[in-house]
Order: C-alpha cells, then sequence, then structure tokens
C-alpha cells in the first residue's frame, strides 16, 4: 500500500513539473543554464516550450473468463521414485523425482509437487523432475495434477523421505 502511494505522489510531482516555468539564465562564466526557479536573477528569460507530444493509451482487450467445463478426464498420479522411506544423503542437494500419470497430461494441465503439504518448485509439464533446497528431516511428498485455472484434478498418495544434511550445531572432530 505504501508503495502506491508513493508511486502516485511521484506521478502528481512529475505532472506538476511538466506544467511548472522554465528559465534560461547564463551564470557568471557564461554557461546557459535552464531552471525552473529564476532566483533573484533580472536577466533570467522564461522559455516558451514547445507542446508535448501526447499519445492517448491503446485500449486494453480483456480477455473472457474461461468458463470452468467439468473434465470428464480422470487422472492417476503415482509416484515412483523416490520410494517410500527413501534417505537422501549429506553430499545429495538433488532429489530425482519420477511419476506415472495416465492418461497423459493434457494441454494446460499441469503436475505441482506438494512437500510437507505445500507447493515446492515450478509447475511441471513431464513425469520427470528434479527437486533442490530441500531441508533436512522428514518431509512428505505429494503430486498434484491441475488444470489451467488451478483446480485440483488428481492427487498421488503422500511418500515420506528422510533428508540428511550436515548440522551446524554438531562440531567437527578435531
Amino acid at each position: 500500500m505504501k508503495i502506491t502511494y508513493a508511486v502516485l505522489l511521484c506521478f502528481t510531482l512529475f505532472g506538476l513539473a511538466a506544467h511548472a516555468e522554465i528559465y534560461k539564465t547564463v551564470d557568471e562564466h557564461g554557461n546557459t543554464v535552464y531552471t525552473d526557479n529564476p532566483g533573484h536573477n533580472d536577466k533570467a528569460e522564461p522559455v516558451d516550450l514547445p507542446e508535448l507530444n501526447t499519445q492517448p493509451p491503446v485500449p486494453v482487450k480483456l480477455r473472457p473468463e474461461p468458463k470452468e467445463e467439468p473434465s470428464s478426464l480422470q487422472y492417476e498420479v503415482y509416484i515412483n521414485s523416490p520410494q517410500p522411506g527413501t534417505q537422501v544423503p549429506m553430499g545429495q542437494y538433488e532429489i530425482p523425482v519420477s511419476l506415472s500419470v495416465t492418461p497423459e497430461l493434457q494441454d494446460g494441465d499441469y503436475i505441482q509437487i506438494l512437500l510437507n503439504g505445500q507447493p515446492f518448485g515450478q509447475n511441471f509439464y513431464t513425469t520427470s523432475m528434479v527437486l533442490r533446497d530441500v531441508y533436512r528431516g522428514e518431509h512428505q511428498l505429494q503430486a498434484v495434477i491441475l488444470n489451467g485455472s488451478g483446480i485440483e484434478l488428481a492427487r498421488s498418495d503422500s511418500v515420506t523421505i528422510y533428508v540428511q544434511r550436515p548440522s551446524v550445531q554438531r562440531k567437527s572432530p578435531r
């Protein structure tokens, strides 16, 4: 909200400056100076600026709201890899995920990975992906198929994985 007010203030000030009177003066070194404040200089001459070249905005064409049609397509999605109970060792920072989706994804539908019930990473349009930057600990992994409007079409069973990472609290051996 503060940004909106700041932007409005800038546009207001810019608009006021665009209509301000401009003066031409010559300083004590003979340099020509243009300013909106003539100060106490009696030799300041008002400058007649040409009319600003403006163009009306292009009309925006609004897209019609998509009509929600009930999909007769029933997806089935399964997580093939990682298997339930998989332990991701300390040096492995990428977790490959492989899914089975039947039938194949239709145009506009996509896969969202959920980690502990929350969306994780980008949307995927393929059944193979790599998860990066997963923190240590026990995690529940699921795959959800969504349509272009974000409506859930199918959800996989949850798979529990265990990610091992070095602890910052553990002191290194001497």
